[in-house]
């Protein structure tokens, strides 16, 4: 969700992690054009049975994405909007949806390189890190 993200030249990355990991992707963005030729669909209507959503976006649009998610009732979120979106975690936890917060998902995902390996054994060491 998000795909019209402050930082888009990381969501091919996630995209590809993820599709490593197993997981189908749908992206969601009522902005974005096509993303390397995959389509991005302007709403989670009409998507598949879902995992859980993983934002990146904007602080000012992570209500908003988080609403869309509980309507859609998927069962966790991951929120990387690089700034303060604890309104949106906030939310999701009151809806009784687990939710990470602030958090790489690169430093958890298979497939990626090194760097974003490295980041995820220090933030783990560090204690800052907690997987969905």
């Amino acid at each position: 969700v998000g795909v019209h993200s402050p930082d888009r030249t990381l969501i091919p990355e996630f995209v590809k992690a993820l599709e490593i990991a197993g997981k189908a992707v749908w992206l969601v963005d009522a902005n974005a054009s096509p993303l390397d030729g995959r389509p991005v669909h302007p709403s989670l209507e009409g998507a598949p049975a879902l995992d859980g959503a993983l934002i990146v976006t904007s602080p000012k649009h992570a209500l908003a994405a988080v609403e869309a998610c509980l309507q859609a009732k998927l069962p966790k979120l991951w929120l990387d909007t690089r700034g303060d979106s604890r309104e949106a975690a906030d939310l999701a936890r009151e809806a009784g949806i687990p939710c990470v917060v602030e958090a790489c998902p690169l430093t958890t995902m298979p497939g990626v390189s090194w760097f974003h390996h490295l980041h995820g054994r220090i933030a783990r060491w560090m204690g800052r890190v907690r997987e969905v």
